[in-house]
């Protein structure tokens, strides 16, 4: 219907890097050793099965009502190494010897924790053990505000949401968006720190990039040299132009009453191509409003900046592909950078948008970690149209993406799908 903009959810894959993908698999290794040590761990074992709660359920009630979790695990742990559970303490958690679960690393979390932190009182007669188990799990990263982690640890999150393999995800989706709209391509690429100290001082100077930020992506965007693409930078601290859009920049500035001596160009020491761009005078969010009106001329075609600034209130009606490299993962903050792509285009009145999610997962058993959680989370009050059925659904699950963990074939598969869906002509 005209007047009424268009709006896919595609979402891109990438896997770890390989030395992110390292520090994965030795946390991983390091975990089972500990895990495996504690099931041939007679003395731990003994402090486990002599516990009060084990050895008297019926005395302590209350206390496992508001912590039957604790005694659970305790549970799991001695009937994975073959120990005898007491009647009583079945009967006081309302199961049979055949439904206890299998001892998984969320059971070692709650039991650990209670072990060196909680409960520790308890287990004062096994204290060497307890700090020898506390000393291997603090050198690895597994204790966080004195609870045990072993399946996500807050370094790996931030591992899986600023993967440096995200940078090449941009990279694809700008060639992809790039070949499909030509000329007309007005993407904005959305991200939450600028790591200006990152920008080369010399041409030879190509150090790869370890996280994501404004500089790292325009960087990789700019040496992946894609035909016809016009980068641009807009940020509160930081404003680059393509060389070849300064005269366009110049006249732009002078229609929105931006004097000329106000307006200084500077080339970059490092890339004669590209221009650093400053305005002097008291002009309210002159950069602002400058770069924005070159971006809908299509001075600028891939514009990339913060949220900080370029999130709610920011006006650019043209845009057709936004791509969000931010680690936000409410609704109102994903919905507000979302809003960006969706406003009505007066001169395209059938605009349709595309608004990329970036995701890192874990492979295998352990994946697809939290990256993919935060994903889930943003998207969780997002509707639309099913891609696996003729229905109006929320969430992931509308996506067709299947049910984690995945596999590398599996990754490359749904990449593949979301592009194909992601560019059919009748929704572009």
């Amino acid at each position: 219907v005209t007047g009424v903009q268009t709006c896919a959810l595609p979402i891109y894959f990438s896997t770890p890097a390989p030395v992110e993908l390292k520090t994965l698999v030795e946390f991983r290794a390091a975990i089972e050793a500990i895990a495996a040590h504690l099931r041939q761990n007679r003395e731990f074992a003994a402090a486990v099965a002599n516990h009060p709660w084990m050895n008297d359920p019926n005395s302590h009630t209350e206390e496992i009502l508001d912590d039957p979790e604790y005694l659970s695990s305790m549970v799991v742990y001695l009937n994975a190494i073959g120990e005898q559970i007491p009647r009583e303490v079945l009967h006081c958690l309302a199961v049979d010897s055949k439904s206890i679960p299998s001892f998984e690393l969320e059971w070692l979390e709650i039991l650990l924790t209670h072990c060196l932190y909680a409960d520790a009182e308890r287990f004062k007669d096994i204290d060497p053990v307890l700090r020898t188990i506390r000393h291997e799990l603090g050198q690895i990263g597994a204790i966080e505000h004195r609870k045990v982690v072993l399946r996500n640890p807050s370094d790996h999150a931030k591992l899986l949401t600023t993967s440096k393999t995200k940078l090449h995800s941009i990279e694809e989706i700008v060639r992809i968006e790039s070949g499909a709209l030509k000329d007309d391509l007005r993407c904005v690429v959305l991200t939450d720190f600028i790591r200006k100290s990152e920008l080369p001082r010399s041409p030879e100077e190509t150090a790869g990039f370890e996280d994501i930020g404004v500089v790292p992506i325009f960087e990789t965007l700019k040496r992946a040299g894609i035909p016809d693409v016009r980068l641009g930078v807009l940020c509160g601290s930081l404003v680059i132009i393509p060389e070849s859009s300064r005269e366009l920049v110049i006249r732009t500035a002078a229609a929105i009453g931006i004097e000329q001596e106000d307006l200084a160009f500077q080339a970059m020491p490092y890339d004669q191509d590209y221009l650093l761009v400053e305005i002097t005078g008291g002009y309210h969010q002159g950069s602002v409003r400058l770069i924005t009106a070159a971006f809908e001329q299509g001075g600028i075609t891939v514009l990339i900046g913060t949220k900080s600034l370029l999130g709610e209130g920011w006006d650019a009606p043209t845009i057709n592909t936004l791509i969000l490299a931010s680690f936000v993962g409410s609704y109102v903050l994903s919905n507000q950078m979302r809003g960006r792509s969706i406003r009505i285009d007066p001169a395209s009145p059938d605009k349709a948008a595309n608004v990329w999610h970036l995701v890192c997962v874990e492979l295998g058993a352990f994946g697809p970690g939290d990256d993919y959680a935060l994903l889930t989370r943003r998207c969780s009050a997002f509707v639309g149209v099913s891609a696996t059925s003729a229905m109006i659904e929320n969430g992931t699950e509308r996506l067709g993406l299947g049910h984690p963990p995945y596999t590398e074939q599996q990754i490359a598969g749904l990449n593949i799908k979301t592009v194909h869906r992601a560019l059919r002509s009748e929704e572009r």
